[in-house]
Protein backbone atom coordinates (compact mmCIF):
# COMPACT_ATOMS: atom_id res chain seq x y z
CA UNK A 1 0.00 0.00 0.00
CA UNK A 2 1.08 3.27 -0.89
CA UNK A 3 1.74 5.97 1.96
CA UNK A 4 1.96 9.45 0.92
CA UNK A 5 3.67 11.72 3.72
CA UNK A 6 3.17 15.03 3.31
CA UNK A 7 -0.38 16.55 3.19
CA UNK A 8 0.39 19.58 1.82
CA UNK A 9 1.42 17.79 -1.54
CA UNK A 10 -1.75 16.89 -2.21
CA UNK A 11 -2.67 20.56 -2.39
CA UNK A 12 -0.83 20.48 -5.34
CA UNK A 13 -2.54 18.07 -7.37
CA UNK A 14 -4.94 19.04 -10.36
CA UNK A 15 -8.37 17.94 -10.98
CA UNK A 16 -12.06 19.20 -11.94
CA UNK A 17 -13.33 22.03 -8.86
CA UNK A 18 -10.54 20.57 -6.22
CA UNK A 19 -8.46 22.22 -8.44
CA UNK A 20 -10.16 25.83 -7.24
CA UNK A 21 -8.94 27.48 -3.97
CA UNK A 22 -10.71 25.26 -1.32
CA UNK A 23 -12.40 28.24 0.34
CA UNK A 24 -13.69 29.65 -3.26
CA UNK A 25 -16.62 26.53 -2.43
CA UNK A 26 -18.18 28.44 0.20
CA UNK A 27 -19.71 31.97 -0.16
CA UNK A 28 -21.01 34.23 1.97
CA UNK A 29 -24.22 33.44 4.42
CA UNK A 30 -23.71 29.68 3.24
CA UNK A 31 -25.19 27.79 6.38
CA UNK A 32 -24.57 24.50 7.25
CA UNK A 33 -26.45 21.97 9.45
CA UNK A 34 -25.62 18.62 11.28
CA UNK A 35 -27.36 16.20 13.84
CA UNK A 36 -25.32 14.30 16.46
CA UNK A 37 -27.07 10.87 17.19
CA UNK A 38 -26.59 7.80 18.83
CA UNK A 39 -29.01 4.74 19.15
CA UNK A 40 -30.97 6.34 16.66
CA UNK A 41 -31.98 9.92 18.98
CA UNK A 42 -30.49 13.11 18.63
CA UNK A 43 -27.71 14.45 21.54
CA UNK A 44 -26.74 17.15 19.81
CA UNK A 45 -26.92 19.56 16.80
CA UNK A 46 -24.30 21.89 14.88
CA UNK A 47 -24.28 25.12 12.96
CA UNK A 48 -21.92 26.80 10.64
CA UNK A 49 -22.24 29.47 8.49
CA UNK A 50 -19.72 31.64 6.55
CA UNK A 51 -18.81 34.92 7.27
CA UNK A 52 -17.12 35.81 4.49
CA UNK A 53 -13.75 37.50 4.23
CA UNK A 54 -11.84 39.59 6.47
CA UNK A 55 -7.97 40.81 6.83
CA UNK A 56 -5.82 39.04 9.01
CA UNK A 57 -2.66 41.40 8.74
CA UNK A 58 -1.33 40.80 5.36
CA UNK A 59 -3.37 37.74 4.47
CA UNK A 60 -7.20 36.98 3.56
CA UNK A 61 -9.24 34.86 5.32
CA UNK A 62 -12.47 33.37 4.79
CA UNK A 63 -14.03 33.36 8.41
CA UNK A 64 -16.51 30.65 9.53
CA UNK A 65 -18.50 30.44 12.78
CA UNK A 66 -19.51 27.20 14.21
CA UNK A 67 -21.78 26.40 17.35
CA UNK A 68 -22.46 22.71 18.56
CA UNK A 69 -25.12 21.78 21.19
CA UNK A 70 -24.38 18.57 22.77
CA UNK A 71 -26.42 16.51 25.85
CA UNK A 72 -23.48 16.51 27.77
CA UNK A 73 -23.30 13.26 30.40
CA UNK A 74 -20.96 13.97 33.65
CA UNK A 75 -21.43 12.96 37.36
CA UNK A 76 -24.20 11.10 36.77
CA UNK A 77 -26.60 14.61 35.10
CA UNK A 78 -27.47 15.16 32.06
CA UNK A 79 -26.19 18.73 31.06
CA UNK A 80 -25.83 20.83 27.87
CA UNK A 81 -22.16 21.62 26.30
CA UNK A 82 -22.14 24.41 24.71
CA UNK A 83 -19.16 25.37 22.24
CA UNK A 84 -19.10 28.47 19.78
CA UNK A 85 -15.62 28.95 17.45
CA UNK A 86 -14.56 31.02 14.89
CA UNK A 87 -12.12 29.65 12.30
CA UNK A 88 -10.50 32.08 9.74
CA UNK A 89 -9.12 29.72 6.76
CA UNK A 90 -5.87 30.44 4.11
CA UNK A 91 -7.21 30.35 0.62
CA UNK A 92 -5.66 27.17 0.59
CA UNK A 93 -7.99 25.86 2.71
CA UNK A 94 -5.46 26.00 5.49
CA UNK A 95 -6.07 27.28 9.19
CA UNK A 96 -4.99 31.04 10.03
CA UNK A 97 -6.79 31.66 13.23
CA UNK A 98 -9.32 30.33 16.10
CA UNK A 99 -10.96 30.85 18.70
CA UNK A 100 -13.54 28.93 20.45
CA UNK A 101 -15.37 29.60 24.13
CA UNK A 102 -16.85 26.78 25.83
CA UNK A 103 -19.77 26.94 28.99
CA UNK A 104 -20.19 23.72 30.75
CA UNK A 105 -21.86 23.89 34.54
CA UNK A 106 -21.49 28.10 34.39
CA UNK A 107 -17.63 27.67 33.97
CA UNK A 108 -16.34 29.48 30.63
CA UNK A 109 -13.47 28.13 28.86
CA UNK A 110 -11.81 30.42 26.45
CA UNK A 111 -9.43 30.02 23.78
CA UNK A 112 -7.44 32.04 20.62
CA UNK A 113 -4.92 30.81 18.84
CA UNK A 114 -3.24 31.42 15.23
CA UNK A 115 -0.97 29.49 12.89
CA UNK A 116 2.08 29.59 10.85
CA UNK A 117 3.65 27.44 8.47
CA UNK A 118 5.64 25.95 11.17
CA UNK A 119 3.70 26.48 14.62
CA UNK A 120 0.50 26.80 16.57
CA UNK A 121 0.13 29.41 19.34
CA UNK A 122 -2.16 30.58 21.55
CA UNK A 123 -3.55 30.88 24.86
CA UNK A 124 -6.65 28.87 26.70
CA UNK A 125 -8.80 30.36 30.07
CA UNK A 126 -9.65 27.55 31.65
CA UNK A 127 -11.17 27.30 35.42
CA UNK A 128 -9.91 30.89 35.57
CA UNK A 129 -6.60 29.70 34.74
CA UNK A 130 -4.57 31.39 31.89
CA UNK A 131 -2.09 29.08 30.09
CA UNK A 132 -0.45 29.64 27.40
CA UNK A 133 -0.11 27.32 24.18
CA UNK A 134 2.66 26.70 21.55
CA UNK A 135 3.36 23.99 19.75
CA UNK A 136 6.28 23.68 17.14
CA UNK A 137 5.12 22.07 13.64
CA UNK A 138 7.28 21.00 10.28
CA UNK A 139 4.67 22.21 8.73
CA UNK A 140 1.40 24.19 8.54
CA UNK A 141 -1.24 22.00 10.68
CA UNK A 142 -4.27 21.37 9.90
CA UNK A 143 -7.21 21.75 12.38
CA UNK A 144 -9.44 18.88 13.19
CA UNK A 145 -10.97 20.26 17.30
CA UNK A 146 -13.73 18.50 18.66
CA UNK A 147 -18.01 19.01 17.89
CA UNK A 148 -17.20 20.78 14.44
CA UNK A 149 -18.17 18.79 11.75
CA UNK A 150 -17.33 21.89 9.15
CA UNK A 151 -13.70 21.78 10.45
CA UNK A 152 -13.52 18.07 9.55
CA UNK A 153 -15.07 18.99 6.16
CA UNK A 154 -12.21 21.49 5.23
CA UNK A 155 -9.36 19.52 6.84
CA UNK A 156 -10.33 16.63 4.57
CA UNK A 157 -11.18 17.91 1.57
CA UNK A 158 -8.17 18.30 -0.41
CA UNK A 159 -7.51 14.41 0.34
CA UNK A 160 -10.80 13.30 -1.44
CA UNK A 161 -8.96 11.93 -4.64
CA UNK A 162 -6.36 9.96 -2.75
CA UNK A 163 -6.30 6.40 -4.52
CA UNK A 164 -8.52 3.36 -2.10
CA UNK A 165 -5.89 1.62 -0.12
CA UNK A 166 -3.71 5.18 -0.21
CA UNK A 167 -3.40 7.04 3.23
CA UNK A 168 -1.65 10.51 4.26
CA UNK A 169 -0.20 12.07 7.29
CA UNK A 170 -0.58 15.27 8.25
CA UNK A 171 0.53 16.90 11.85
CA UNK A 172 -2.89 18.00 13.64
CA UNK A 173 -3.93 20.21 16.49
CA UNK A 174 -6.99 19.86 18.51
CA UNK A 175 -6.95 23.07 20.84
CA UNK A 176 -10.03 21.95 23.14
CA UNK A 177 -7.74 18.99 23.88
CA UNK A 178 -4.60 20.98 24.37
CA UNK A 179 -2.51 18.60 21.64
CA UNK A 180 -0.62 18.84 19.22
CA UNK A 181 -0.97 15.19 16.74
CA UNK A 182 0.17 12.97 13.42
CA UNK A 183 -3.33 11.94 12.08
CA UNK A 184 -3.46 9.29 9.47
CA UNK A 185 -6.02 9.45 6.46
CA UNK A 186 -6.80 6.26 5.31
CA UNK A 187 -8.89 5.91 1.89
CA UNK A 188 -11.31 3.21 2.21
CA UNK A 189 -13.84 2.18 -0.77
CA UNK A 190 -16.71 4.09 -1.85
CA UNK A 191 -19.88 3.74 0.28
CA UNK A 192 -23.22 4.50 -0.07
CA UNK A 193 -25.03 7.20 2.37
CA UNK A 194 -28.59 8.27 1.71
CA UNK A 195 -29.00 12.33 1.91
CA UNK A 196 -32.22 14.30 0.50
CA UNK A 197 -33.93 11.16 -0.29
CA UNK A 198 -31.17 10.09 -2.49
CA UNK A 199 -28.52 7.21 -2.88
CA UNK A 200 -25.15 9.03 -2.82
CA UNK A 201 -22.07 7.12 -3.61
CA UNK A 202 -19.26 8.65 -1.46
CA UNK A 203 -15.54 9.23 -1.00
CA UNK A 204 -14.89 7.68 2.43
CA UNK A 205 -12.27 7.62 4.46
CA UNK A 206 -11.03 6.82 8.68
CA UNK A 207 -8.83 9.69 10.30
CA UNK A 208 -6.88 7.97 13.01
CA UNK A 209 -6.61 8.24 15.99
CA UNK A 210 -9.90 10.37 16.17
CA UNK A 211 -11.60 7.63 15.72
CA UNK A 212 -13.69 9.66 13.07
CA UNK A 213 -14.66 7.62 9.55
CA UNK A 214 -15.84 10.53 7.41
CA UNK A 215 -18.02 10.64 4.32
CA UNK A 216 -17.74 12.90 1.34
CA UNK A 217 -19.90 13.22 -1.76
CA UNK A 218 -18.30 14.54 -5.13
CA UNK A 219 -18.52 17.60 -4.30
CA UNK A 220 -16.38 17.49 -1.39
CA UNK A 221 -19.24 17.93 1.32
CA UNK A 222 -19.81 16.17 4.63
CA UNK A 223 -22.31 13.83 4.65
CA UNK A 224 -22.08 11.70 7.32
CA UNK A 225 -19.59 11.34 10.22
CA UNK A 226 -19.26 8.04 12.18
CA UNK A 227 -17.69 7.53 15.56
CA UNK A 228 -17.22 3.57 15.85
CA UNK A 229 -15.51 3.94 19.70
CA UNK A 230 -18.80 6.12 21.05
CA UNK A 231 -21.35 4.28 18.29
CA UNK A 232 -21.92 7.96 17.17
CA UNK A 233 -23.25 9.23 14.57
CA UNK A 234 -22.92 13.11 12.97
CA UNK A 235 -25.54 13.54 9.79
CA UNK A 236 -25.49 16.59 7.40
CA UNK A 237 -29.18 17.83 7.21
CA UNK A 238 -30.99 18.89 4.21
CA UNK A 239 -32.07 22.61 3.57
CA UNK A 240 -35.04 23.00 6.05
CA UNK A 241 -34.15 20.06 8.23
CA UNK A 242 -34.61 20.49 11.92
CA UNK A 243 -33.28 18.06 14.86
CA UNK A 244 -34.37 18.58 18.03
CA UNK A 245 -32.38 17.39 21.05
CA UNK A 246 -33.19 14.36 22.43
CA UNK A 247 -32.51 14.79 26.70
CA UNK A 248 -31.95 12.05 29.47
CA UNK A 249 -32.75 12.57 33.17
CA UNK A 250 -30.27 12.49 35.61
CA UNK A 251 -31.18 8.69 37.23
CA UNK A 252 -31.09 7.30 33.31
CA UNK A 253 -27.38 8.44 33.08
CA UNK A 254 -26.19 7.68 36.39
CA UNK A 255 -28.00 3.91 35.80
CA UNK A 256 -25.61 3.61 33.04
CA UNK A 257 -22.90 5.16 34.10
CA UNK A 258 -23.68 2.94 37.95
CA UNK A 259 -21.25 -0.04 36.49
CA UNK A 260 -18.06 1.88 36.15
CA UNK A 261 -18.79 4.07 38.93
CA UNK A 262 -18.93 0.46 40.42
CA UNK A 263 -15.84 -0.92 39.13
CA UNK A 264 -14.08 2.75 40.37
CA UNK A 265 -15.23 1.81 43.66
CA UNK A 266 -14.29 -1.29 43.59
CA UNK A 267 -10.32 -0.87 42.47
CA UNK A 268 -10.23 2.05 45.86
CA UNK A 269 -11.58 -1.08 48.02
CA UNK A 270 -8.65 -3.25 46.67
CA UNK A 271 -6.02 -0.94 47.67
CA UNK A 272 -7.77 0.14 50.82
CA UNK A 273 -8.01 -3.17 52.32
CA UNK A 274 -4.16 -4.28 51.11
CA UNK A 275 -3.47 -1.53 53.57
CA UNK A 276 -5.78 -1.33 56.17
CA UNK A 277 -7.51 -4.39 56.23
CA UNK A 278 -7.31 -5.07 60.22
CA UNK A 279 -8.76 -1.77 60.85
CA UNK A 280 -11.47 -1.40 57.96
CA UNK A 281 -14.09 -1.91 59.89
CA UNK A 282 -13.25 1.05 62.24
CA UNK A 283 -15.85 4.16 61.94
CA UNK A 284 -13.30 6.70 61.91
CA UNK A 285 -12.21 4.64 58.50
CA UNK A 286 -15.67 5.68 56.65
CA UNK A 287 -15.13 9.11 58.30
CA UNK A 288 -11.70 9.45 56.23
CA UNK A 289 -13.29 8.09 53.31
CA UNK A 290 -15.86 10.48 53.21
CA UNK A 291 -12.93 13.61 53.52
CA UNK A 292 -10.81 12.79 51.51
CA UNK A 293 -13.72 12.98 48.48
CA UNK A 294 -15.01 16.14 49.48
CA UNK A 295 -11.56 17.35 50.15
CA UNK A 296 -10.82 16.36 46.40
CA UNK A 297 -13.56 18.61 45.17
CA UNK A 298 -12.13 21.85 47.42
CA UNK A 299 -8.72 21.07 46.47
CA UNK A 300 -9.78 22.41 42.83
CA UNK A 301 -11.32 25.48 44.45
CA UNK A 302 -8.02 25.99 45.98
CA UNK A 303 -5.74 25.12 42.97
CA UNK A 304 -7.29 27.85 40.47
CA UNK A 305 -5.58 31.17 42.50
CA UNK A 306 -2.11 29.18 42.90
CA UNK A 307 -2.46 28.10 39.25
CA UNK A 308 -2.76 31.67 37.92
CA UNK A 309 -0.27 33.36 40.35
CA UNK A 310 2.09 30.55 39.12
CA UNK A 311 1.74 31.30 35.29
CA UNK A 312 1.84 35.32 35.98
CA UNK A 313 4.87 34.72 37.82
CA UNK A 314 6.95 32.15 35.40
CA UNK A 315 5.54 33.00 32.08
CA UNK A 316 5.78 36.50 29.42
CA UNK A 317 2.28 37.20 28.98
CA UNK A 318 3.02 38.38 25.48
CA UNK A 319 4.74 35.00 24.42
CA UNK A 320 4.98 31.45 25.16
CA UNK A 321 7.94 30.22 27.06
CA UNK A 322 10.84 28.82 25.32
CA UNK A 323 11.36 25.92 28.01
CA UNK A 324 7.65 25.23 28.73
CA UNK A 325 8.26 21.74 30.15
CA UNK A 326 9.85 23.37 32.86
CA UNK A 327 6.96 25.68 33.03
CA UNK A 328 4.37 22.25 33.35
CA UNK A 329 6.72 20.82 35.43
CA UNK A 330 5.99 23.82 38.42
CA UNK A 331 2.33 23.24 37.61
CA UNK A 332 2.97 19.27 38.47
CA UNK A 333 4.21 20.03 41.62
CA UNK A 334 1.86 22.12 42.63
CA UNK A 335 -0.96 19.96 42.08
CA UNK A 336 1.00 17.65 44.24
CA UNK A 337 1.52 19.25 46.53
CA UNK A 338 -2.09 20.51 47.19
CA UNK A 339 -3.62 16.99 46.62
CA UNK A 340 -0.89 15.52 49.06
CA UNK A 341 -1.40 18.48 51.32
CA UNK A 342 -5.50 17.03 51.86
CA UNK A 343 -4.22 13.92 52.94
CA UNK A 344 -1.91 15.43 55.35
CA UNK A 345 -4.67 17.89 56.81
CA UNK A 346 -7.21 15.27 57.17
CA UNK A 347 -4.94 12.50 59.14
CA UNK A 348 -3.10 15.23 61.07
CA UNK A 349 -6.33 16.43 62.62
CA UNK A 350 -7.28 12.72 63.33
CA UNK A 351 -4.02 12.39 65.12
CA UNK A 352 -4.69 15.33 67.34
CA UNK A 353 -6.97 13.24 69.46
CA UNK A 354 -5.82 10.27 71.28
CA UNK A 355 -3.92 7.85 69.12
CA UNK A 356 -0.21 7.27 70.55
CA UNK A 357 2.17 5.92 68.09
CA UNK A 358 -0.14 3.52 66.58
CA UNK A 359 1.94 3.31 63.24
CA UNK A 360 -0.91 0.83 61.80
CA UNK A 361 -3.62 2.87 62.39
CA UNK A 362 -1.66 5.95 61.27
CA UNK A 363 -1.01 4.06 57.27
CA UNK A 364 -5.25 2.54 57.96
CA UNK A 365 -6.71 6.57 57.84
CA UNK A 366 -4.36 7.66 55.53
CA UNK A 367 -5.18 4.81 53.27
CA UNK A 368 -8.87 5.83 53.73
CA UNK A 369 -8.17 9.34 53.07
CA UNK A 370 -6.47 8.89 49.64
CA UNK A 371 -8.95 6.03 48.66
CA UNK A 372 -12.03 8.29 49.27
CA UNK A 373 -9.42 11.31 47.34
CA UNK A 374 -8.71 8.79 44.69
CA UNK A 375 -12.39 7.36 43.33
CA UNK A 376 -13.69 11.21 43.06
CA UNK A 377 -10.35 12.41 41.17
CA UNK A 378 -10.55 8.82 38.69
CA UNK A 379 -14.75 9.16 38.33
CA UNK A 380 -14.48 13.15 37.65
CA UNK A 381 -11.76 12.56 34.72
CA UNK A 382 -12.68 9.29 33.70
CA UNK A 383 -14.05 9.93 29.81
CA UNK A 384 -17.49 7.97 29.23
CA UNK A 385 -19.18 7.62 26.46
CA UNK A 386 -22.97 8.07 25.93
CA UNK A 387 -23.76 4.60 26.64
CA UNK A 388 -22.40 5.22 30.04
CA UNK A 389 -19.29 3.00 29.44
CA UNK A 390 -15.76 3.98 29.55
CA UNK A 391 -14.61 5.78 26.15
CA UNK A 392 -11.01 4.00 26.50
CA UNK A 393 -11.45 0.94 28.22
CA UNK A 394 -7.25 0.95 28.31
CA UNK A 395 -8.07 4.05 30.82
CA UNK A 396 -9.60 1.79 33.12
CA UNK A 397 -6.01 0.14 34.08
CA UNK A 398 -3.82 3.39 34.01
CA UNK A 399 -7.18 4.38 36.95
CA UNK A 400 -6.76 1.30 38.96
CA UNK A 401 -2.97 2.42 39.61
CA UNK A 402 -3.18 5.89 39.54
CA UNK A 403 -6.24 4.92 42.61
CA UNK A 404 -3.53 2.95 44.06
CA UNK A 405 -0.83 5.67 44.10
CA UNK A 406 -3.06 8.10 45.76
CA UNK A 407 -4.26 5.67 48.42
CA UNK A 408 -0.58 4.13 49.10
CA UNK A 409 0.73 8.04 49.05
CA UNK A 410 -1.90 8.87 51.59
CA UNK A 411 -0.64 5.36 53.55
CA UNK A 412 2.50 6.77 53.71
CA UNK A 413 1.52 10.22 54.89
CA UNK A 414 -0.22 8.70 57.44
CA UNK A 415 3.11 6.54 58.77
CA UNK A 416 4.87 9.64 58.64
CA UNK A 417 2.80 11.89 60.93
CA UNK A 418 2.45 8.99 63.64
CA UNK A 419 6.18 8.96 63.47
CA UNK A 420 6.92 12.68 63.75
CA UNK A 421 9.60 12.16 60.88
CA UNK A 422 11.56 15.20 59.60
CA UNK A 423 9.36 17.03 56.58
CA UNK A 424 12.02 16.18 54.32
CA UNK A 425 10.19 12.30 54.13
CA UNK A 426 7.09 14.10 52.83
CA UNK A 427 8.91 15.00 49.67
CA UNK A 428 8.60 11.18 48.39
CA UNK A 429 4.69 10.90 47.69
CA UNK A 430 4.93 14.84 46.75
CA UNK A 431 7.96 13.74 44.65
CA UNK A 432 6.18 10.88 43.20
CA UNK A 433 3.02 12.88 42.17
CA UNK A 434 4.60 15.29 41.03
CA UNK A 435 6.37 13.38 38.07
CA UNK A 436 3.47 11.56 37.34
CA UNK A 437 1.08 14.79 36.94
CA UNK A 438 3.91 16.06 34.61
CA UNK A 439 4.00 12.82 32.53
CA UNK A 440 0.24 13.53 31.55
CA UNK A 441 0.95 16.50 29.99
CA UNK A 442 3.80 14.37 27.74
CA UNK A 443 0.55 12.06 26.90
CA UNK A 444 -1.93 14.76 26.38
CA UNK A 445 0.36 15.88 23.62
CA UNK A 446 0.89 12.64 22.03
CA UNK A 447 4.40 12.18 23.06
CA UNK A 448 3.79 9.40 25.09
CA UNK A 449 1.14 6.27 24.46
CA UNK A 450 -1.74 5.96 26.87
CA UNK A 451 -0.01 2.00 27.35
CA UNK A 452 3.18 3.99 28.80
CA UNK A 453 1.99 6.57 31.09
CA UNK A 454 -0.21 3.22 32.68
CA UNK A 455 3.16 1.61 32.72
CA UNK A 456 4.54 4.31 34.75
CA UNK A 457 1.81 4.53 36.76
CA UNK A 458 2.11 1.37 37.78
CA UNK A 459 6.14 1.70 38.48
CA UNK A 460 5.31 4.77 40.46
CA UNK A 461 2.97 3.02 42.57
CA UNK A 462 5.34 0.44 42.91
CA UNK A 463 7.86 2.72 44.75
CA UNK A 464 5.61 4.26 47.03
CA UNK A 465 4.68 0.94 48.30
CA UNK A 466 8.25 -0.23 48.13
CA UNK A 467 8.98 3.28 50.49
CA UNK A 468 6.03 2.44 52.71
CA UNK A 469 7.24 -1.22 53.56
CA UNK A 470 10.40 -0.15 54.48
CA UNK A 471 9.59 3.22 56.52
CA UNK A 472 7.33 0.80 58.22
CA UNK A 473 10.17 -1.66 59.07
CA UNK A 474 12.09 1.32 60.25
CA UNK A 475 9.49 2.40 62.19
CA UNK A 476 9.06 -0.53 64.23
CA UNK A 477 12.63 -1.24 64.51
CA UNK A 478 13.00 2.48 66.34
CA UNK A 479 9.48 1.39 68.73
CA UNK A 480 10.88 -1.84 69.81
CA UNK A 481 14.47 -0.50 70.20
CA UNK A 482 12.70 2.26 72.69
CA UNK A 483 10.72 -0.07 74.33
CA UNK A 484 13.84 -2.41 75.39
CA UNK A 485 15.64 0.92 76.19
CA UNK A 486 13.07 1.73 78.88
CA UNK A 487 12.84 -1.44 79.97
CA UNK A 488 16.78 -1.32 80.92
CA UNK A 489 16.44 1.67 82.38
CA UNK A 490 13.66 0.05 84.87
CA UNK A 491 15.95 -2.95 86.10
Amino acid sequence: MRRLYLLITLLLFAGSALSQRVTDLYKVADEFDFAVERDGKVIGTQHAICNGWQTNGTDSILVFEMETKTVYARGGKTIDLDVVCEVGYLPTGLPKTYQYSLNLLGAEVKHTGEFTDLSYSGRTIRMGVTQPVMYKTRRHAILFDNNFAMQWEVAVRPVIRLGVGDSVVAETVIPQLNQAMVFTVHSLPDEIVTYEGKQISTRTFRVDPANQILYLDGDGRLLKAYDPTQKITIRRLATGEKAEIASESWFAVFWKRLPIYGLLAAFAAIWLLSLAYRDVKRPDIAVMIVAGAVLYWLSLQLLTPLQNAYFQMVLDPKSASSNFYIVVLGSAFLFAFVEELTKFVCVFLRSLLKMGHNLRLGIALGAACGAGFALMQAANLLAFTPSGGAALPADLVQRFFSIGLNTTTGALIGLLIMTRWPWAFYLIPIGLKTLLNWLAYFMQKGAMRPSTYSLLTLVFTAVALTALYLFYRRAQAVKVSGRGEKSRQVF
